[in-house]
């Protein structure tokens, strides 16, 4: 039987389980890094909350941890490790980490070309639509969909 660790962790801060490898450009709802968990050397994605004190972002965190945790679908990361629960608790630090994509995103993929054919651009589309078919599927409205979420 594998050693499977749990997803929903119990520490403080991100800091006593992953370090930092790369700083990545996060968003407005969080910092973003490349991370390696220091028990197995798992590289994952790794978000932690800017706004530590603002009660509504916190939970707005815990449902995103939540979403990745809970969705099976395709193109979407699944939620490694996380302590987004204890959103209430104000001494702990909300931190998140799924599984890592390599590559750009669609913006800096979209900018180092000199043109796009239609073809591509339909097929680019295509497959963004039904990564958001899926989503809604499973009642998941995605409400930051842009080129450089994607």
């Amino acid at each position: 039987m594998a050693n499977r660790q749990s997803t929903w962790v119990n520490e403080q801060t991100w800091k006593s389980g992953w370090e930092k490898l790369e700083t990545l450009d996060g968003g407005g709802q969080g910092e973003a890094y490349r991370a390696r968990r220091k028990s197995d050397g798992k590289i994952g994605f790794l978000k932690v909350i800017k706004s530590k004190n603002d009660a509504e972002r916190r939970a707005r965190f815990f449902r995103e941890a939540t979403a990745y945790d809970s969705f099976g679908v395709e193109g979407i990361p699944r939620l490694i490790e996380s302590n987004a629960q204890h959103h209430s608790d104000f001494s702990m630090t909300p931190f998140i980490v799924t599984d890592f994509i390599s590559g750009m995103t669609l913006r800096k993929w979209r900018e180092s070309q000199d043109s796009v054919t239609l073809e591509s651009a339909v097929e680019i589309t295509k497959s963004l639509l039904s990564v958001l078919e899926d989503c809604h599927a499973q009642g998941c409205v995605h409400r930051d969909v842009k080129p450089d979420n994607i």
